[in-house]
Order: structure tokens, then sequence, then C-alpha cells
């Protein structure tokens, strides 16, 4: 509650904010977690890491709505998880003992002055060690025909294998494995069929651990209630068209907990889908908004720290 009355009291003083400085506006409401993280009116959220890994080996999902920080804070998690590489796929860090920390990456620097590096144990054990797998399903198209569902799926699959295309070069993949991967990163992919889309997250999974020596995956899955909350509220969605887009939801992420390649699954998104409807894996860790639960104050801005925003440009509220 405490949470909610501070986003209501930030909302009636954000025009004064936005009035003294462009970039109040842009450090706001932009999830690139490198760029937001330099910015005057950034807020340190970095101990949700800390609550978050406490529930690592699940699947979870949190929801809350537009404009609490859920993508700020997804961004925040991969940077601080990833495990940075060059361009052909090798490692940027000098440490190679996993029990070791890793001060000497780009991302270290990001995370060097904020609170979650005051736990030293966090940080060795889980800043930089892991693949990860990005996917955004935010949707802006209306799903009325099944081609362009299909053509949306594939250009998900797309992006999440754009990231990691040096796999198609690797030397620990068989020669299908890459070349299932420079298909997804090429613009061919368009002319596959869903038959190919289906495994997609999961082979990823399955490469990245083994490009990377058996290193268990993290897969990051923003919006992920999007393209199912769109056909609900659009009138003009068929019904067909809905059953068929939850169909390929439940198959695209249908990776088991205990799965050998994955070690956390983490979505976040606005509702609540039917477990059913999004996997056939029925251990699902869900922190609902407005519930109590320790992620509370990660989402939306306390009292303290809309005062601190304040103060920042001495406004001066009653």
């Amino acid at each position: 509650l405490m949470a909610f009355n501070s986003i209501v009291l930030f909302s009636s003083v954000f025009s004064h904010l936005t009035s003294l400085t462009s970039g109040a506006v842009k450090s706001i409401s932009i999830s690139d977690f490198g760029i937001n993280s330099k910015e005057s009116t950034f807020v340190d959220k970095s101990l949700f890491i800390k609550e978050l890994v406490e529930e690592f080996g699940n699947k979870i999902v949190i929801t809350a709505p537009r404009g609490f920080g859920k993508t700020a804070n997804l961004h925040m998690l991969k940077a601080f998880l990833q495990l940075e590489v060059d361009k052909n796929g090798n490692r940027i860090t000098s440490i190679t003992d996993k029990n070791k920390p890793i001060k000497d990456t780009p991302n270290y620097k990001l995370f060097s002055q904020l609170k979650v590096k005051d736990f030293p144990n966090l940080m060795t054990r889980h800043f930089g060690k892991y693949p990860v797998i990005h996917v955004d399903l935010r949707s802006i198209v209306r799903f009325l025909y099944f081609n362009e569902t299909q053509d949306f799926f594939k250009e998900v699959m797309h992006e999440a294998y754009s990231e990691h295309c040096y796999l198609g070069d690797s030397n620990k993949l068989f020669d299908d494995e890459k070349d299932f991967v420079r298909l997804w990163c090429s613009d061919k992919y368009v002319e596959e069929d869903m038959g190919s889309l289906m495994p997609g997250l999961e082979k990823l999974s399955k490469y990245l651990f083994k490009h990377f020596d058996r290193t268990r995956v993290v897969i990051l899955v923003d919006h992920y209630d999007s393209p199912v909350y769109n056909c609900i509220f659009d009138s003009d969605s068929p019904g067909s068209v809905f059953n068929y887009v939850l169909n390929v939801v439940q198959m695209l992420f249908n990776i088991k907990k205990d799965d050998f390649y994955v070690d956390t699954f983490f979505m976040t998104g606005i509702s609540q889908i039917e477990e059913s409807h999004f996997s056939n894996d029925k251990i699902i860790k869900r922190y609902q908004f407005l519930n109590e639960h320790k992620f509370v104050p990660f989402y939306g801005l306390l009292e303290d720290e809309v005062f601190d925003l304040l103060g920042r440009y001495t406004i001066e509220v009653d």
C-alpha cells in the first residue's frame, strides 16, 4: 500500500521533475540499464537481484502494472547475470575460476557503485556467470490472422537468436546445430514453418549450454502475457486465432522446471495467465501485484525514493 500511495504522490509531482530537466523524462521511461543507471533520476533497485537469486532453480513470474519498472528490472538483471562475450563468443573476462569474482568487464563498472556490490558472495557466485536468453513478447500488432501471428512469433525467435549468432561458428556444436543458429540469425527465418519455431528456445538453451562448457542458462521473458492479453481485449480477434496464440505460447515456453540446460526461467507481465495456458509445467512461483511478498519494494517507487528524487531538484512538497 505504501508503494502504491507513493506512486500516486510521484505522479502529482512528476511534472515538476520534467520541467526541470529533459533527462528526467528519458531516464524514468527507458529500460536500457547501462544508460539508465547513469541518469540523474536513477533509483537504485539493485537489491532486487539479491532477492531474486534466492529463487533460482525455479520458474518465476512477477506481475505489476505498466510503468512500474518490470522491464527496467529485467534489463538490470540481464546486465548482472550475463556472461559477457566478444563478437566471436569468447569470454571477455580473464577470470577462468568460477569461484572467483569477475571485476574486469564493462558490466562490472555499472554495478560497482550500486547497493548489490555490498554482497561479495552474491557477486562472486552470480555476477557475469550465466548465458542469458532474453525474449520480449511485447506486441503492438493485432492478432487477426494466422499468418500475422506466425510472423510475430518468428520475429521474437529471430531477435532471441540474434544476440547469440556467434554460436553459428562454435566448435562445440555439431554442423546441423550451427546451421540452425545461422538460419534464425539470417533473414531466411521468415521462410521457416512453425515446426522449426516451436523447439527454438529449447535448442538455443542447449547450444549455449554446450558452448559455455555445460553452464546452465537463465531465460528472461518480458511481457510474457502480451500476445494472449491482446487477443482477449481485441474484440475483432477471432476465437480460433486466440486458441492458436495460447497453443504457440504454451509450446514455445514448454521448458520444464528440471530442464537439464536451464537454471532459471524468469517472466514478467501485467496479468495472470492460467498455468495450463502458459506451460505444461505446473511448478511456477508467482508473485502477484498487490499481494504481500518480498519483491514489492522493487516495483514502483517507495515514499523515501520519491522524496529523494524531489530532493535532488530541491522541490518542496507539503
